[in-house]
């Protein structure tokens, strides 16, 4: 007996998140066409220099900023980048609100 029941998703909510690891600033303004067509990003930065990797997420958090976008520290050069339609809340404030 099987007591595993599947969930009807509809396809229309199946989200895609992108996994990005630039190696030049120039990659940055992919990042950000990737935040406008509504998808999360998370942005993987270890390969750049720190300086590059400081100017490429200052200019990514303040473009995610503008599109009503969050933005969230997620490990040492890593980042979760979501649009405006995506809702981002941490473990820490969503165990607060139950």
């Amino acid at each position: 007996m099987n007591n595993v029941v599947r969930m009807p998703y509809p396809a229309s909510r199946m989200t895609e998140i992108v996994v990005m690891k630039p190696h030049r600033f120039e990659e940055m303004l992919q990042v950000i066409q990737v935040l406008r067509q509504g998808k999360p990003v998370v942005l993987n930065l270890t390969t750049m220099s720190v300086e590059q990797a400081q100017r490429a997420i200052d200019f990514v958090v303040g473009a995610t900023y503008c599109l009503e976008g969050n933005q969230k520290q997620i490990g040492q050069s890593i980042f979760l980048l979501t649009p405006s339609c995506v809702q981002l809340t941490s473990s820490l404030n969503h165990a607060r609100a139950s």
